[in-house]
Formats: structure tokens, sequence, C-alpha cells
């Protein structure tokens, strides 16, 4: 989508490959690496002559060709090293969404590939690396219902050994499709929400009914699906009283019990309409730049300059004004922090978020966020996309709030869950063997579990069971 203007702007650029490239991407490769005419080559634009060139783009592979393409040779350490093996399933989005690169570049051609293929791949890299957990590739597997029926009918059928994961949008999950996917033992699905508000699901196109979605929600929760949701906040047309109804809907997804609620920066990409609303406004600021594709450890002064120079290729690094983005810049990464610490303060977490609110919460810690991102930002690339290196971050000041609310705000409650969770935390940081027992004031279990508060001596053992901890109630009468 930008090839004129990268060949325009960097001489070093021979050659930018259109579309899909299994079809000519070997004589491509061996007309660069043995210096010969790009003229035969199609589906590629480049300099001839001193002239811009841009052949039409090949057709789109269809979808019971794409098989022909997957690569089944891997080093198994490689393998082994990911818990879930991504298998591409097809390609494409039927959908519209403004803010979406995809429907463009694909021209919203949705493919699959036949179930018996893609069955019989899931079955070859089993037998091959001893896959358990597959994460099927693609934009929108389940827009087809026919087609998923079929597929996990087939997969119902056969029993395999394995599990498997995908995307979906929410408003084409009907029950029956939900049960036949949960027996199909699917058991992780990524839903794009982008937005609580229904103003602006009719602005940018996506179009989900917001009360359907929290019932299917709760459909796919009690099912016993884990689910990851996600949205997007700074949309052009936005208003803070939108992010507000965004935000509703993440604190009503915490409320029970999702916690892998992910907050995404709007950002700008080429040949979407929700660029060309503010293509006249757009600046580069490094400093508002979404921090995973911004890093100060590899910026530097020239790249910078050069994002500053070429705009129309560099869109996703710009930015714009606007009263959400201007009110709630770093409120992403209150939620990546809310997201990490829910693995082991969850009940904490949801205490704060129940008394304040995001909104509020964010307003209150502004200037320790803004420090996290400063944190985050000059670490180098490969620390910053390590789990492990950013938890210190998240944790101190996740650990800042727990500290304020016990001093400020006590609360026997507060006070008690935060004990547990901590303890928790700490079995699991110093994985010790030992099965350990804690007495609580309150029945711990159920205050975890629902938030009330029943004033009752109660006595919990953590264990150790294949890697994983247990938290047991003990029915214990002190003599």
């Amino acid at each position: 989508m930008t090839a004129k203007d990268t060949l325009s702007y960097f001489p070093f650029v021979d050659v930018v490959a259109l579309g899909e490239s299994e079809l000519f991407i070997v004589d491509l490769m061996d007309t660069l690496v043995n210096n010969k005419n790009l003229t035969a080559i199609p589906s590629i634009a480049h300099r001839e002559d001193g002239s811009f060139v841009q052949k039409a783009m090949c057709t789109l592979i269809p979808g019971n060709k794409l098989g022909d393409y997957t690569v089944f040779e891997y080093d198994e350490d490689e393998v082994e090293e990911f818990p879930r093996f991504f298998l591409e399933a097809g390609r494409g989005c039927p959908f519209g969404c403004t803010f979406c690169s995809t429907s463009v570049f694909w021209g919203r051609k949705f493919r699959v590939k036949p179930v018996d293929v893609l069955i019989d791949e899931m079955k070859i890299f089993h037998e091959k690396y001893e896959v358990k957990l597959f994460g099927l590739t693609h934009d929108m597997l389940t827009v087809n219902r026919k087609y998923i029926h079929e597929f996990c009918n087939r997969l119902i059928t056969e029993d395999l050994p394995f599990n498997w994961s995908c995307s979906s949008r929410i408003d084409i999950l009907d029950d029956e499709t939900i049960q036949l996917m949960w027996r199909a033992k699917c058991t992780d699905i990524y839903i794009g929400i982008e937005t609580g508000s229904t103003h602006m699901q009719k602005n940018v196109k996506k179009n989900i009914n917001i009360e359907k979605a929290r019932s299917t929600i709760l459909t796919l929760k009690k099912t016993g699906f884990s689910l990851t949701v996600s949205f997007i906040y700074g949309f052009p047309d936005e208003t803070v009283e939108d992010l507000h109804d965004t935000l509703s809907m993440m604190e009503f997804l915490y409320e029970h019990d999702i916690r892998r609620v992910q907050l995404h920066l709007y950002m700008p990409l080429p040949s979407t309409i929700e660029t060309d609303k503010v293509r006249d406004q757009l600046y580069f600021d490094e400093s508002d730049v979404d921090l995973s594709i911004y890093n100060a450890k590899i910026f530097n002064r020239e790249l910078n300059d050069m994002v500053r120079k070429y705009p129309s290729v560099f869109l996703q690094f710009y930015s714009f004004k606007s009263d959400v983005r201007n009110r709630y810049k770093r409120l992403d990464l209150l939620v990546s922090l809310i997201s990490t610490v829910m693995s082991y303060y969850s009940s904490c977490i949801n205490y704060l978020i129940r008394k304040y609110g995001l909104a509020k919460l964010y307003d209150m810690y502004l200037l320790q966020i803004n420090d996290c991102h400063n944190q985050i930002n000059e670490m180098p690339i490969k620390e910053r996309f390590d789990y492990e290196s950013r938890i210190p971050v998240y944790f101190g000041l996740a650990d800042l709030m727990f500290r304020d609310e016990l001093e400020k705000s006590p609360s026997l409650y507060f006070e008690q869950v935060h004990r547990c969770e901590e303890l928790l935390y700490n079995y699991f940081t110093e994985k010790t063997q030992e099965d350990v027992i804690y007495k609580f004031e309150i029945d711990i279990i159920q205050a975890r579990r629902s938030g009330s508060c029943i004033l009752k001596d109660s006595f919990i053992k953590f264990s150790r069971q294949n890697d994983k901890i247990k938290v047991s109630s003990l029915n214990v009468e002190l003599v």
C-alpha cells in the first residue's frame, strides 16, 4: 500500500512484492540473486529506466490451494520452545471496519483451507512434533458457520489428542456453535470488541451489539473457554464519553473474572478511512508512539528524522490531538499492568477497580504510569518483549497502589485478600515444594471468589501439583 512512496524515497529498495508472493517468490529471488531483468516478474513494483513501474497484483490464492504452501520442516527445539504452535487456517476478512488495513489489503476476500487439509496438517504437526495446542491463524476463522460446524464435527468424530484456539467476532458465535467448538477441544478464543460505545461501533463500522456481546461472553466463560478480549481507544471521532463506555465494558469483564483484557491506542494505518479523517493533523512525537513498535534503544535521531520526512511510509508512528488521546495518553499501559498483575493479585486489582474505576485509577497514578512507560521504552528490545523483564516494572507500581490503599483507606477485606495473594505470589516465586497453611480472619476463599467479607476464621493450604499451585480450604479447629 506504500510501494510507490517507498521506492521513490529510498534508493536502496530495489523492488516491492505486491500481495501474496508465494506464486512468484522463487522467480523473484532467482532474478535478484542472478541480476536478471525484472520485466518478466509479475505482481511487483520497481524502477525501470528511472521511472516507477507497478504491475497488476497476482490473483489471490484460493482457499483450496493455501495448503500447497504449508511448511512442515521445523527445528524440533524451536517448536518445543512455544506452548502454542501457530498454523495458518486461512486469510482475509469479509468485514469493512474503517480502522483496519486488513480489508483493504485482502480486498475483503475471505478464504479458509478445506477442512480435510487443515485437519491433516494438524495431525502431521502433532505426529512430527507432539504439538498439543494449535493457534489457528486467521482473522475470522468462524465467519462461515457451515465451515466451522463441519470442522468441529470432524474433530469431535475423530477425537484427536490436541486442543486449538482461534480468533472470532463475538456476534457470530451462537449457542450451537459455542457448544460445538468446546466439544471439538477449542479452549481459547481471541475476540476483538474494539469499543464499548454503541456510537463508535457504528462510526467505525464494527457494528457489534454491546449488550448481546456481554451475554455471549458470559456464555463462553460459563462454558469454559479462556478468553482474550481486545479494545482500541483514541479513534478520531471518539469522545471521552465513548471511552468511558469502553472502560465500563472492560470493568464488566474484570468483574466476571476475564483477566486477559487488552487496550490498544489507535494507530493510523495507510489507505484506511480513519486515517483519512486526520491525515492533515498528524504529527510525530516519539513519546506518543505505541511501545510495541517504538524502542528508544533502537531509534535514534537519524531514524526519527526519517519518520518525520516520510510520513506516508511511516504513518503508524504518527499521532494526532483529540480529547481522549490528550486526556488518557497512557491508559493502555495501565491495562497492560492489570493484565500482568491479575495472575497473582486478582482480588486486590478487582477491589481497586470496583472502588475507583479504571479512569480514576489512571488519574491517581498518572505520574507513575508515565514513569513505567519510560522504563519500558529504555529497555533493550529483547528485554522489553520478555515477560519476566516487564514484571518488576508492573509489579512495582501495583505494589505502590496496594500500599496506598492499605495506608489511606484500610479495610479488613482488602487487608486480608492482599495478605493472601502476597503469600500466594511469594509461594509461587520461591518455588518451595512444601505445603503451607495460613489462617485468616475472614472466609478468604469466599472473599476472593465473590468479593464478600464474611467474618470467620478460615484456613487455606497452598500445595504444588504438577507445576501448578492448588489453593484449598481447610476445616480446622484449634484445640
